[in-house]
């Protein structure tokens, strides 16, 4: 009697848990953010392909759960400094097992047979989180993300350095060189102008005094 109670006790949580399944609702992101650290990393199309590959099939066979878990906005801000974190974000708000939310996040640790995942409502993450039991771990999702590169800000860095070094060597030595030619210049024909008004005055002296005898 007390086993017939409690299947018909635990039933409607099973039934509500696989409503609205999370590993369906991943693939309806719109956008996906990769934190490392604290440090946001921008992946390429060709790595985002990737890490699609791996998080589906890390969620194969996944059973969502209900999960005991809560987030408090604070501590989660604070726990999103280190480690490798995936945000999933949802242009409108999303609900699953009655929960709603418009943004999903999962830290990504080894060893690791399941994951809870925090929701985030208008930008707090507060409230119950959802769980999920894995068949396997999210070992080679943490790898892959835990070696990717953020190749397109560092190209975007050196290029705006090798702009400003450029600047700096190449114009302004050239400005003040043509600053010093140009003056050197002035110089010069003031020189100049002075000893052909010189020798103008004594030849005309001369004339002068040549009539005069």
């Amino acid at each position: 009697m007390q086993k017939l109670l409690f299947l018909f006790m635990i039933a409607p949580i099973i039934l509500c848990s696989q409503a609205g399944l999370l590993p369906d609702i991943f693939g309806e992101a719109q956008m996906v953010k990769v934190y490392n650290d604290g440090q946001e990393i921008v992946m390429s199309e060709e790595s985002k392909a990737e890490f699609d590959t791996l998080f589906v099939e890390a969620l194969v066979g996944a059973r969502q759960m209900p999960a005991f878990g809560v987030s408090i906005h604070k501590l989660t801000c604070e726990e999103l400094k280190s480690g490798i974190w995936v945000k999933f974000v949802y242009e409108q708000t999303m609900e699953a097992s009655g929960m709603p939310f418009d943004e999903l996040l999962v830290h990504v640790q080894k060893d690791m047979h399941g994951v809870n995942i925090i929701r985030g409502n208008g930008g707090t993450y507060n409230g119950r989180c959802f769980y999920l039991d894995l068949d396997g771990t999210l070992d080679k999702v943490y790898d892959f993300l835990a070696n990717l590169e953020n190749e397109e800000q560092t190209i975007e860095v050196e290029l705006e350095k090798g702009e400003e070094k450029e600047t700096v060597i190449v114009n302004e030595p050239s400005e003040e060189k043509g600053k010093d030619d140009e003056g050197g210049a002035q110089e010069n024909d003031v020189e100049g102008g002075g000893d052909d008004k010189e020798k103008a005055e004594e030849a005309l002296l001369e004339k002068v005094s040549q009539f005069d005898e």
